[in-house]
């Protein structure tokens, strides 16, 4: 019986050992797929990293209920936040155009001459997709475009070269963003002294 009890709690022994080592190759392997990722992560696309920002808050001329709240110099991309608000009494059903469409936004430096296109759309539907904003409700949304040049100082933002055919149901209404400084603002408050100054 002791030998036998002995063999037992041999084999117990050894069983345990192949687990331990089992879970400690487990373990490891979790630590290095970890330490990988996050060096994957610091080391990926830098386009997504701002490099400037400013807070612009300024209102279409043309459709005051589409403000353009901020935008973003990356290292590959411009960036610009809308805000859509209905100030209607019914709901509004608002929609992008996509990239491409003679309708999308596209955005001019007219000091240059040269104009840069539309690239991604996100937060919003794109056309004839439509998302129903109630009255007094807003959406935010946000739009990628070719980068611009970081001497750029002031652009305009135009939506298409023609107006949206909205499938028989009249032509889409244009929202027109003219004269955007690009000035170097660091805070929304400033942003907002620099809007009420002028």
């Amino acid at each position: 019986m002791l030998s036998e009890n002995a063999t037992y709690a041999g084999r117990t022994h050894i069983l345990n050992q192949i687990r331990m080592k089992f879970i400690k190759n487990i373990v490891s392997i979790f630590f290095l797929s970890s330490a990988m990722l996050l060096f994957s992560c610091g080391s990926g696309d830098s386009g997504s990293e701002n490099l400037q920002t400013f807070y612009v808050n300024t209102q279409s001329e043309t459709m005051p209920e589409m403000a353009i709240k901020e935008i973003m110099l990356t290292d590959m991309h411009t960036l610009i936040n809308f805000r859509f608000t209905n100030s209607r009494e019914t709901t509004a059903n608002v929609g992008i155009a996509a990239p491409g469409h003679e309708s999308a936004y596209f955005i001019v430096d007219k000091k240059a001459n040269k104009s840069y296109k539309l690239q991604e759309i996100e937060g919003i539907p794109v056309l004839p997709g439509t998302v129903s904003v109630k009255s007094n409700e807003s959406i935010d949304f946000t739009l990628k475009f070719e980068k611009l040049p970081e001497n750029v100082s002031e652009v305009d933002i135009i939506q298409g070269k023609k107006r949206y055919k909205s499938f028989g149901k009249g032509e889409w209404e244009h929202a027109h963003f003219r004269n955007i400084k690009l000035k170097p603002l660091n805070t929304k408050s400033q942003a907002k002294d620099s809007t009420s100054a002028n």
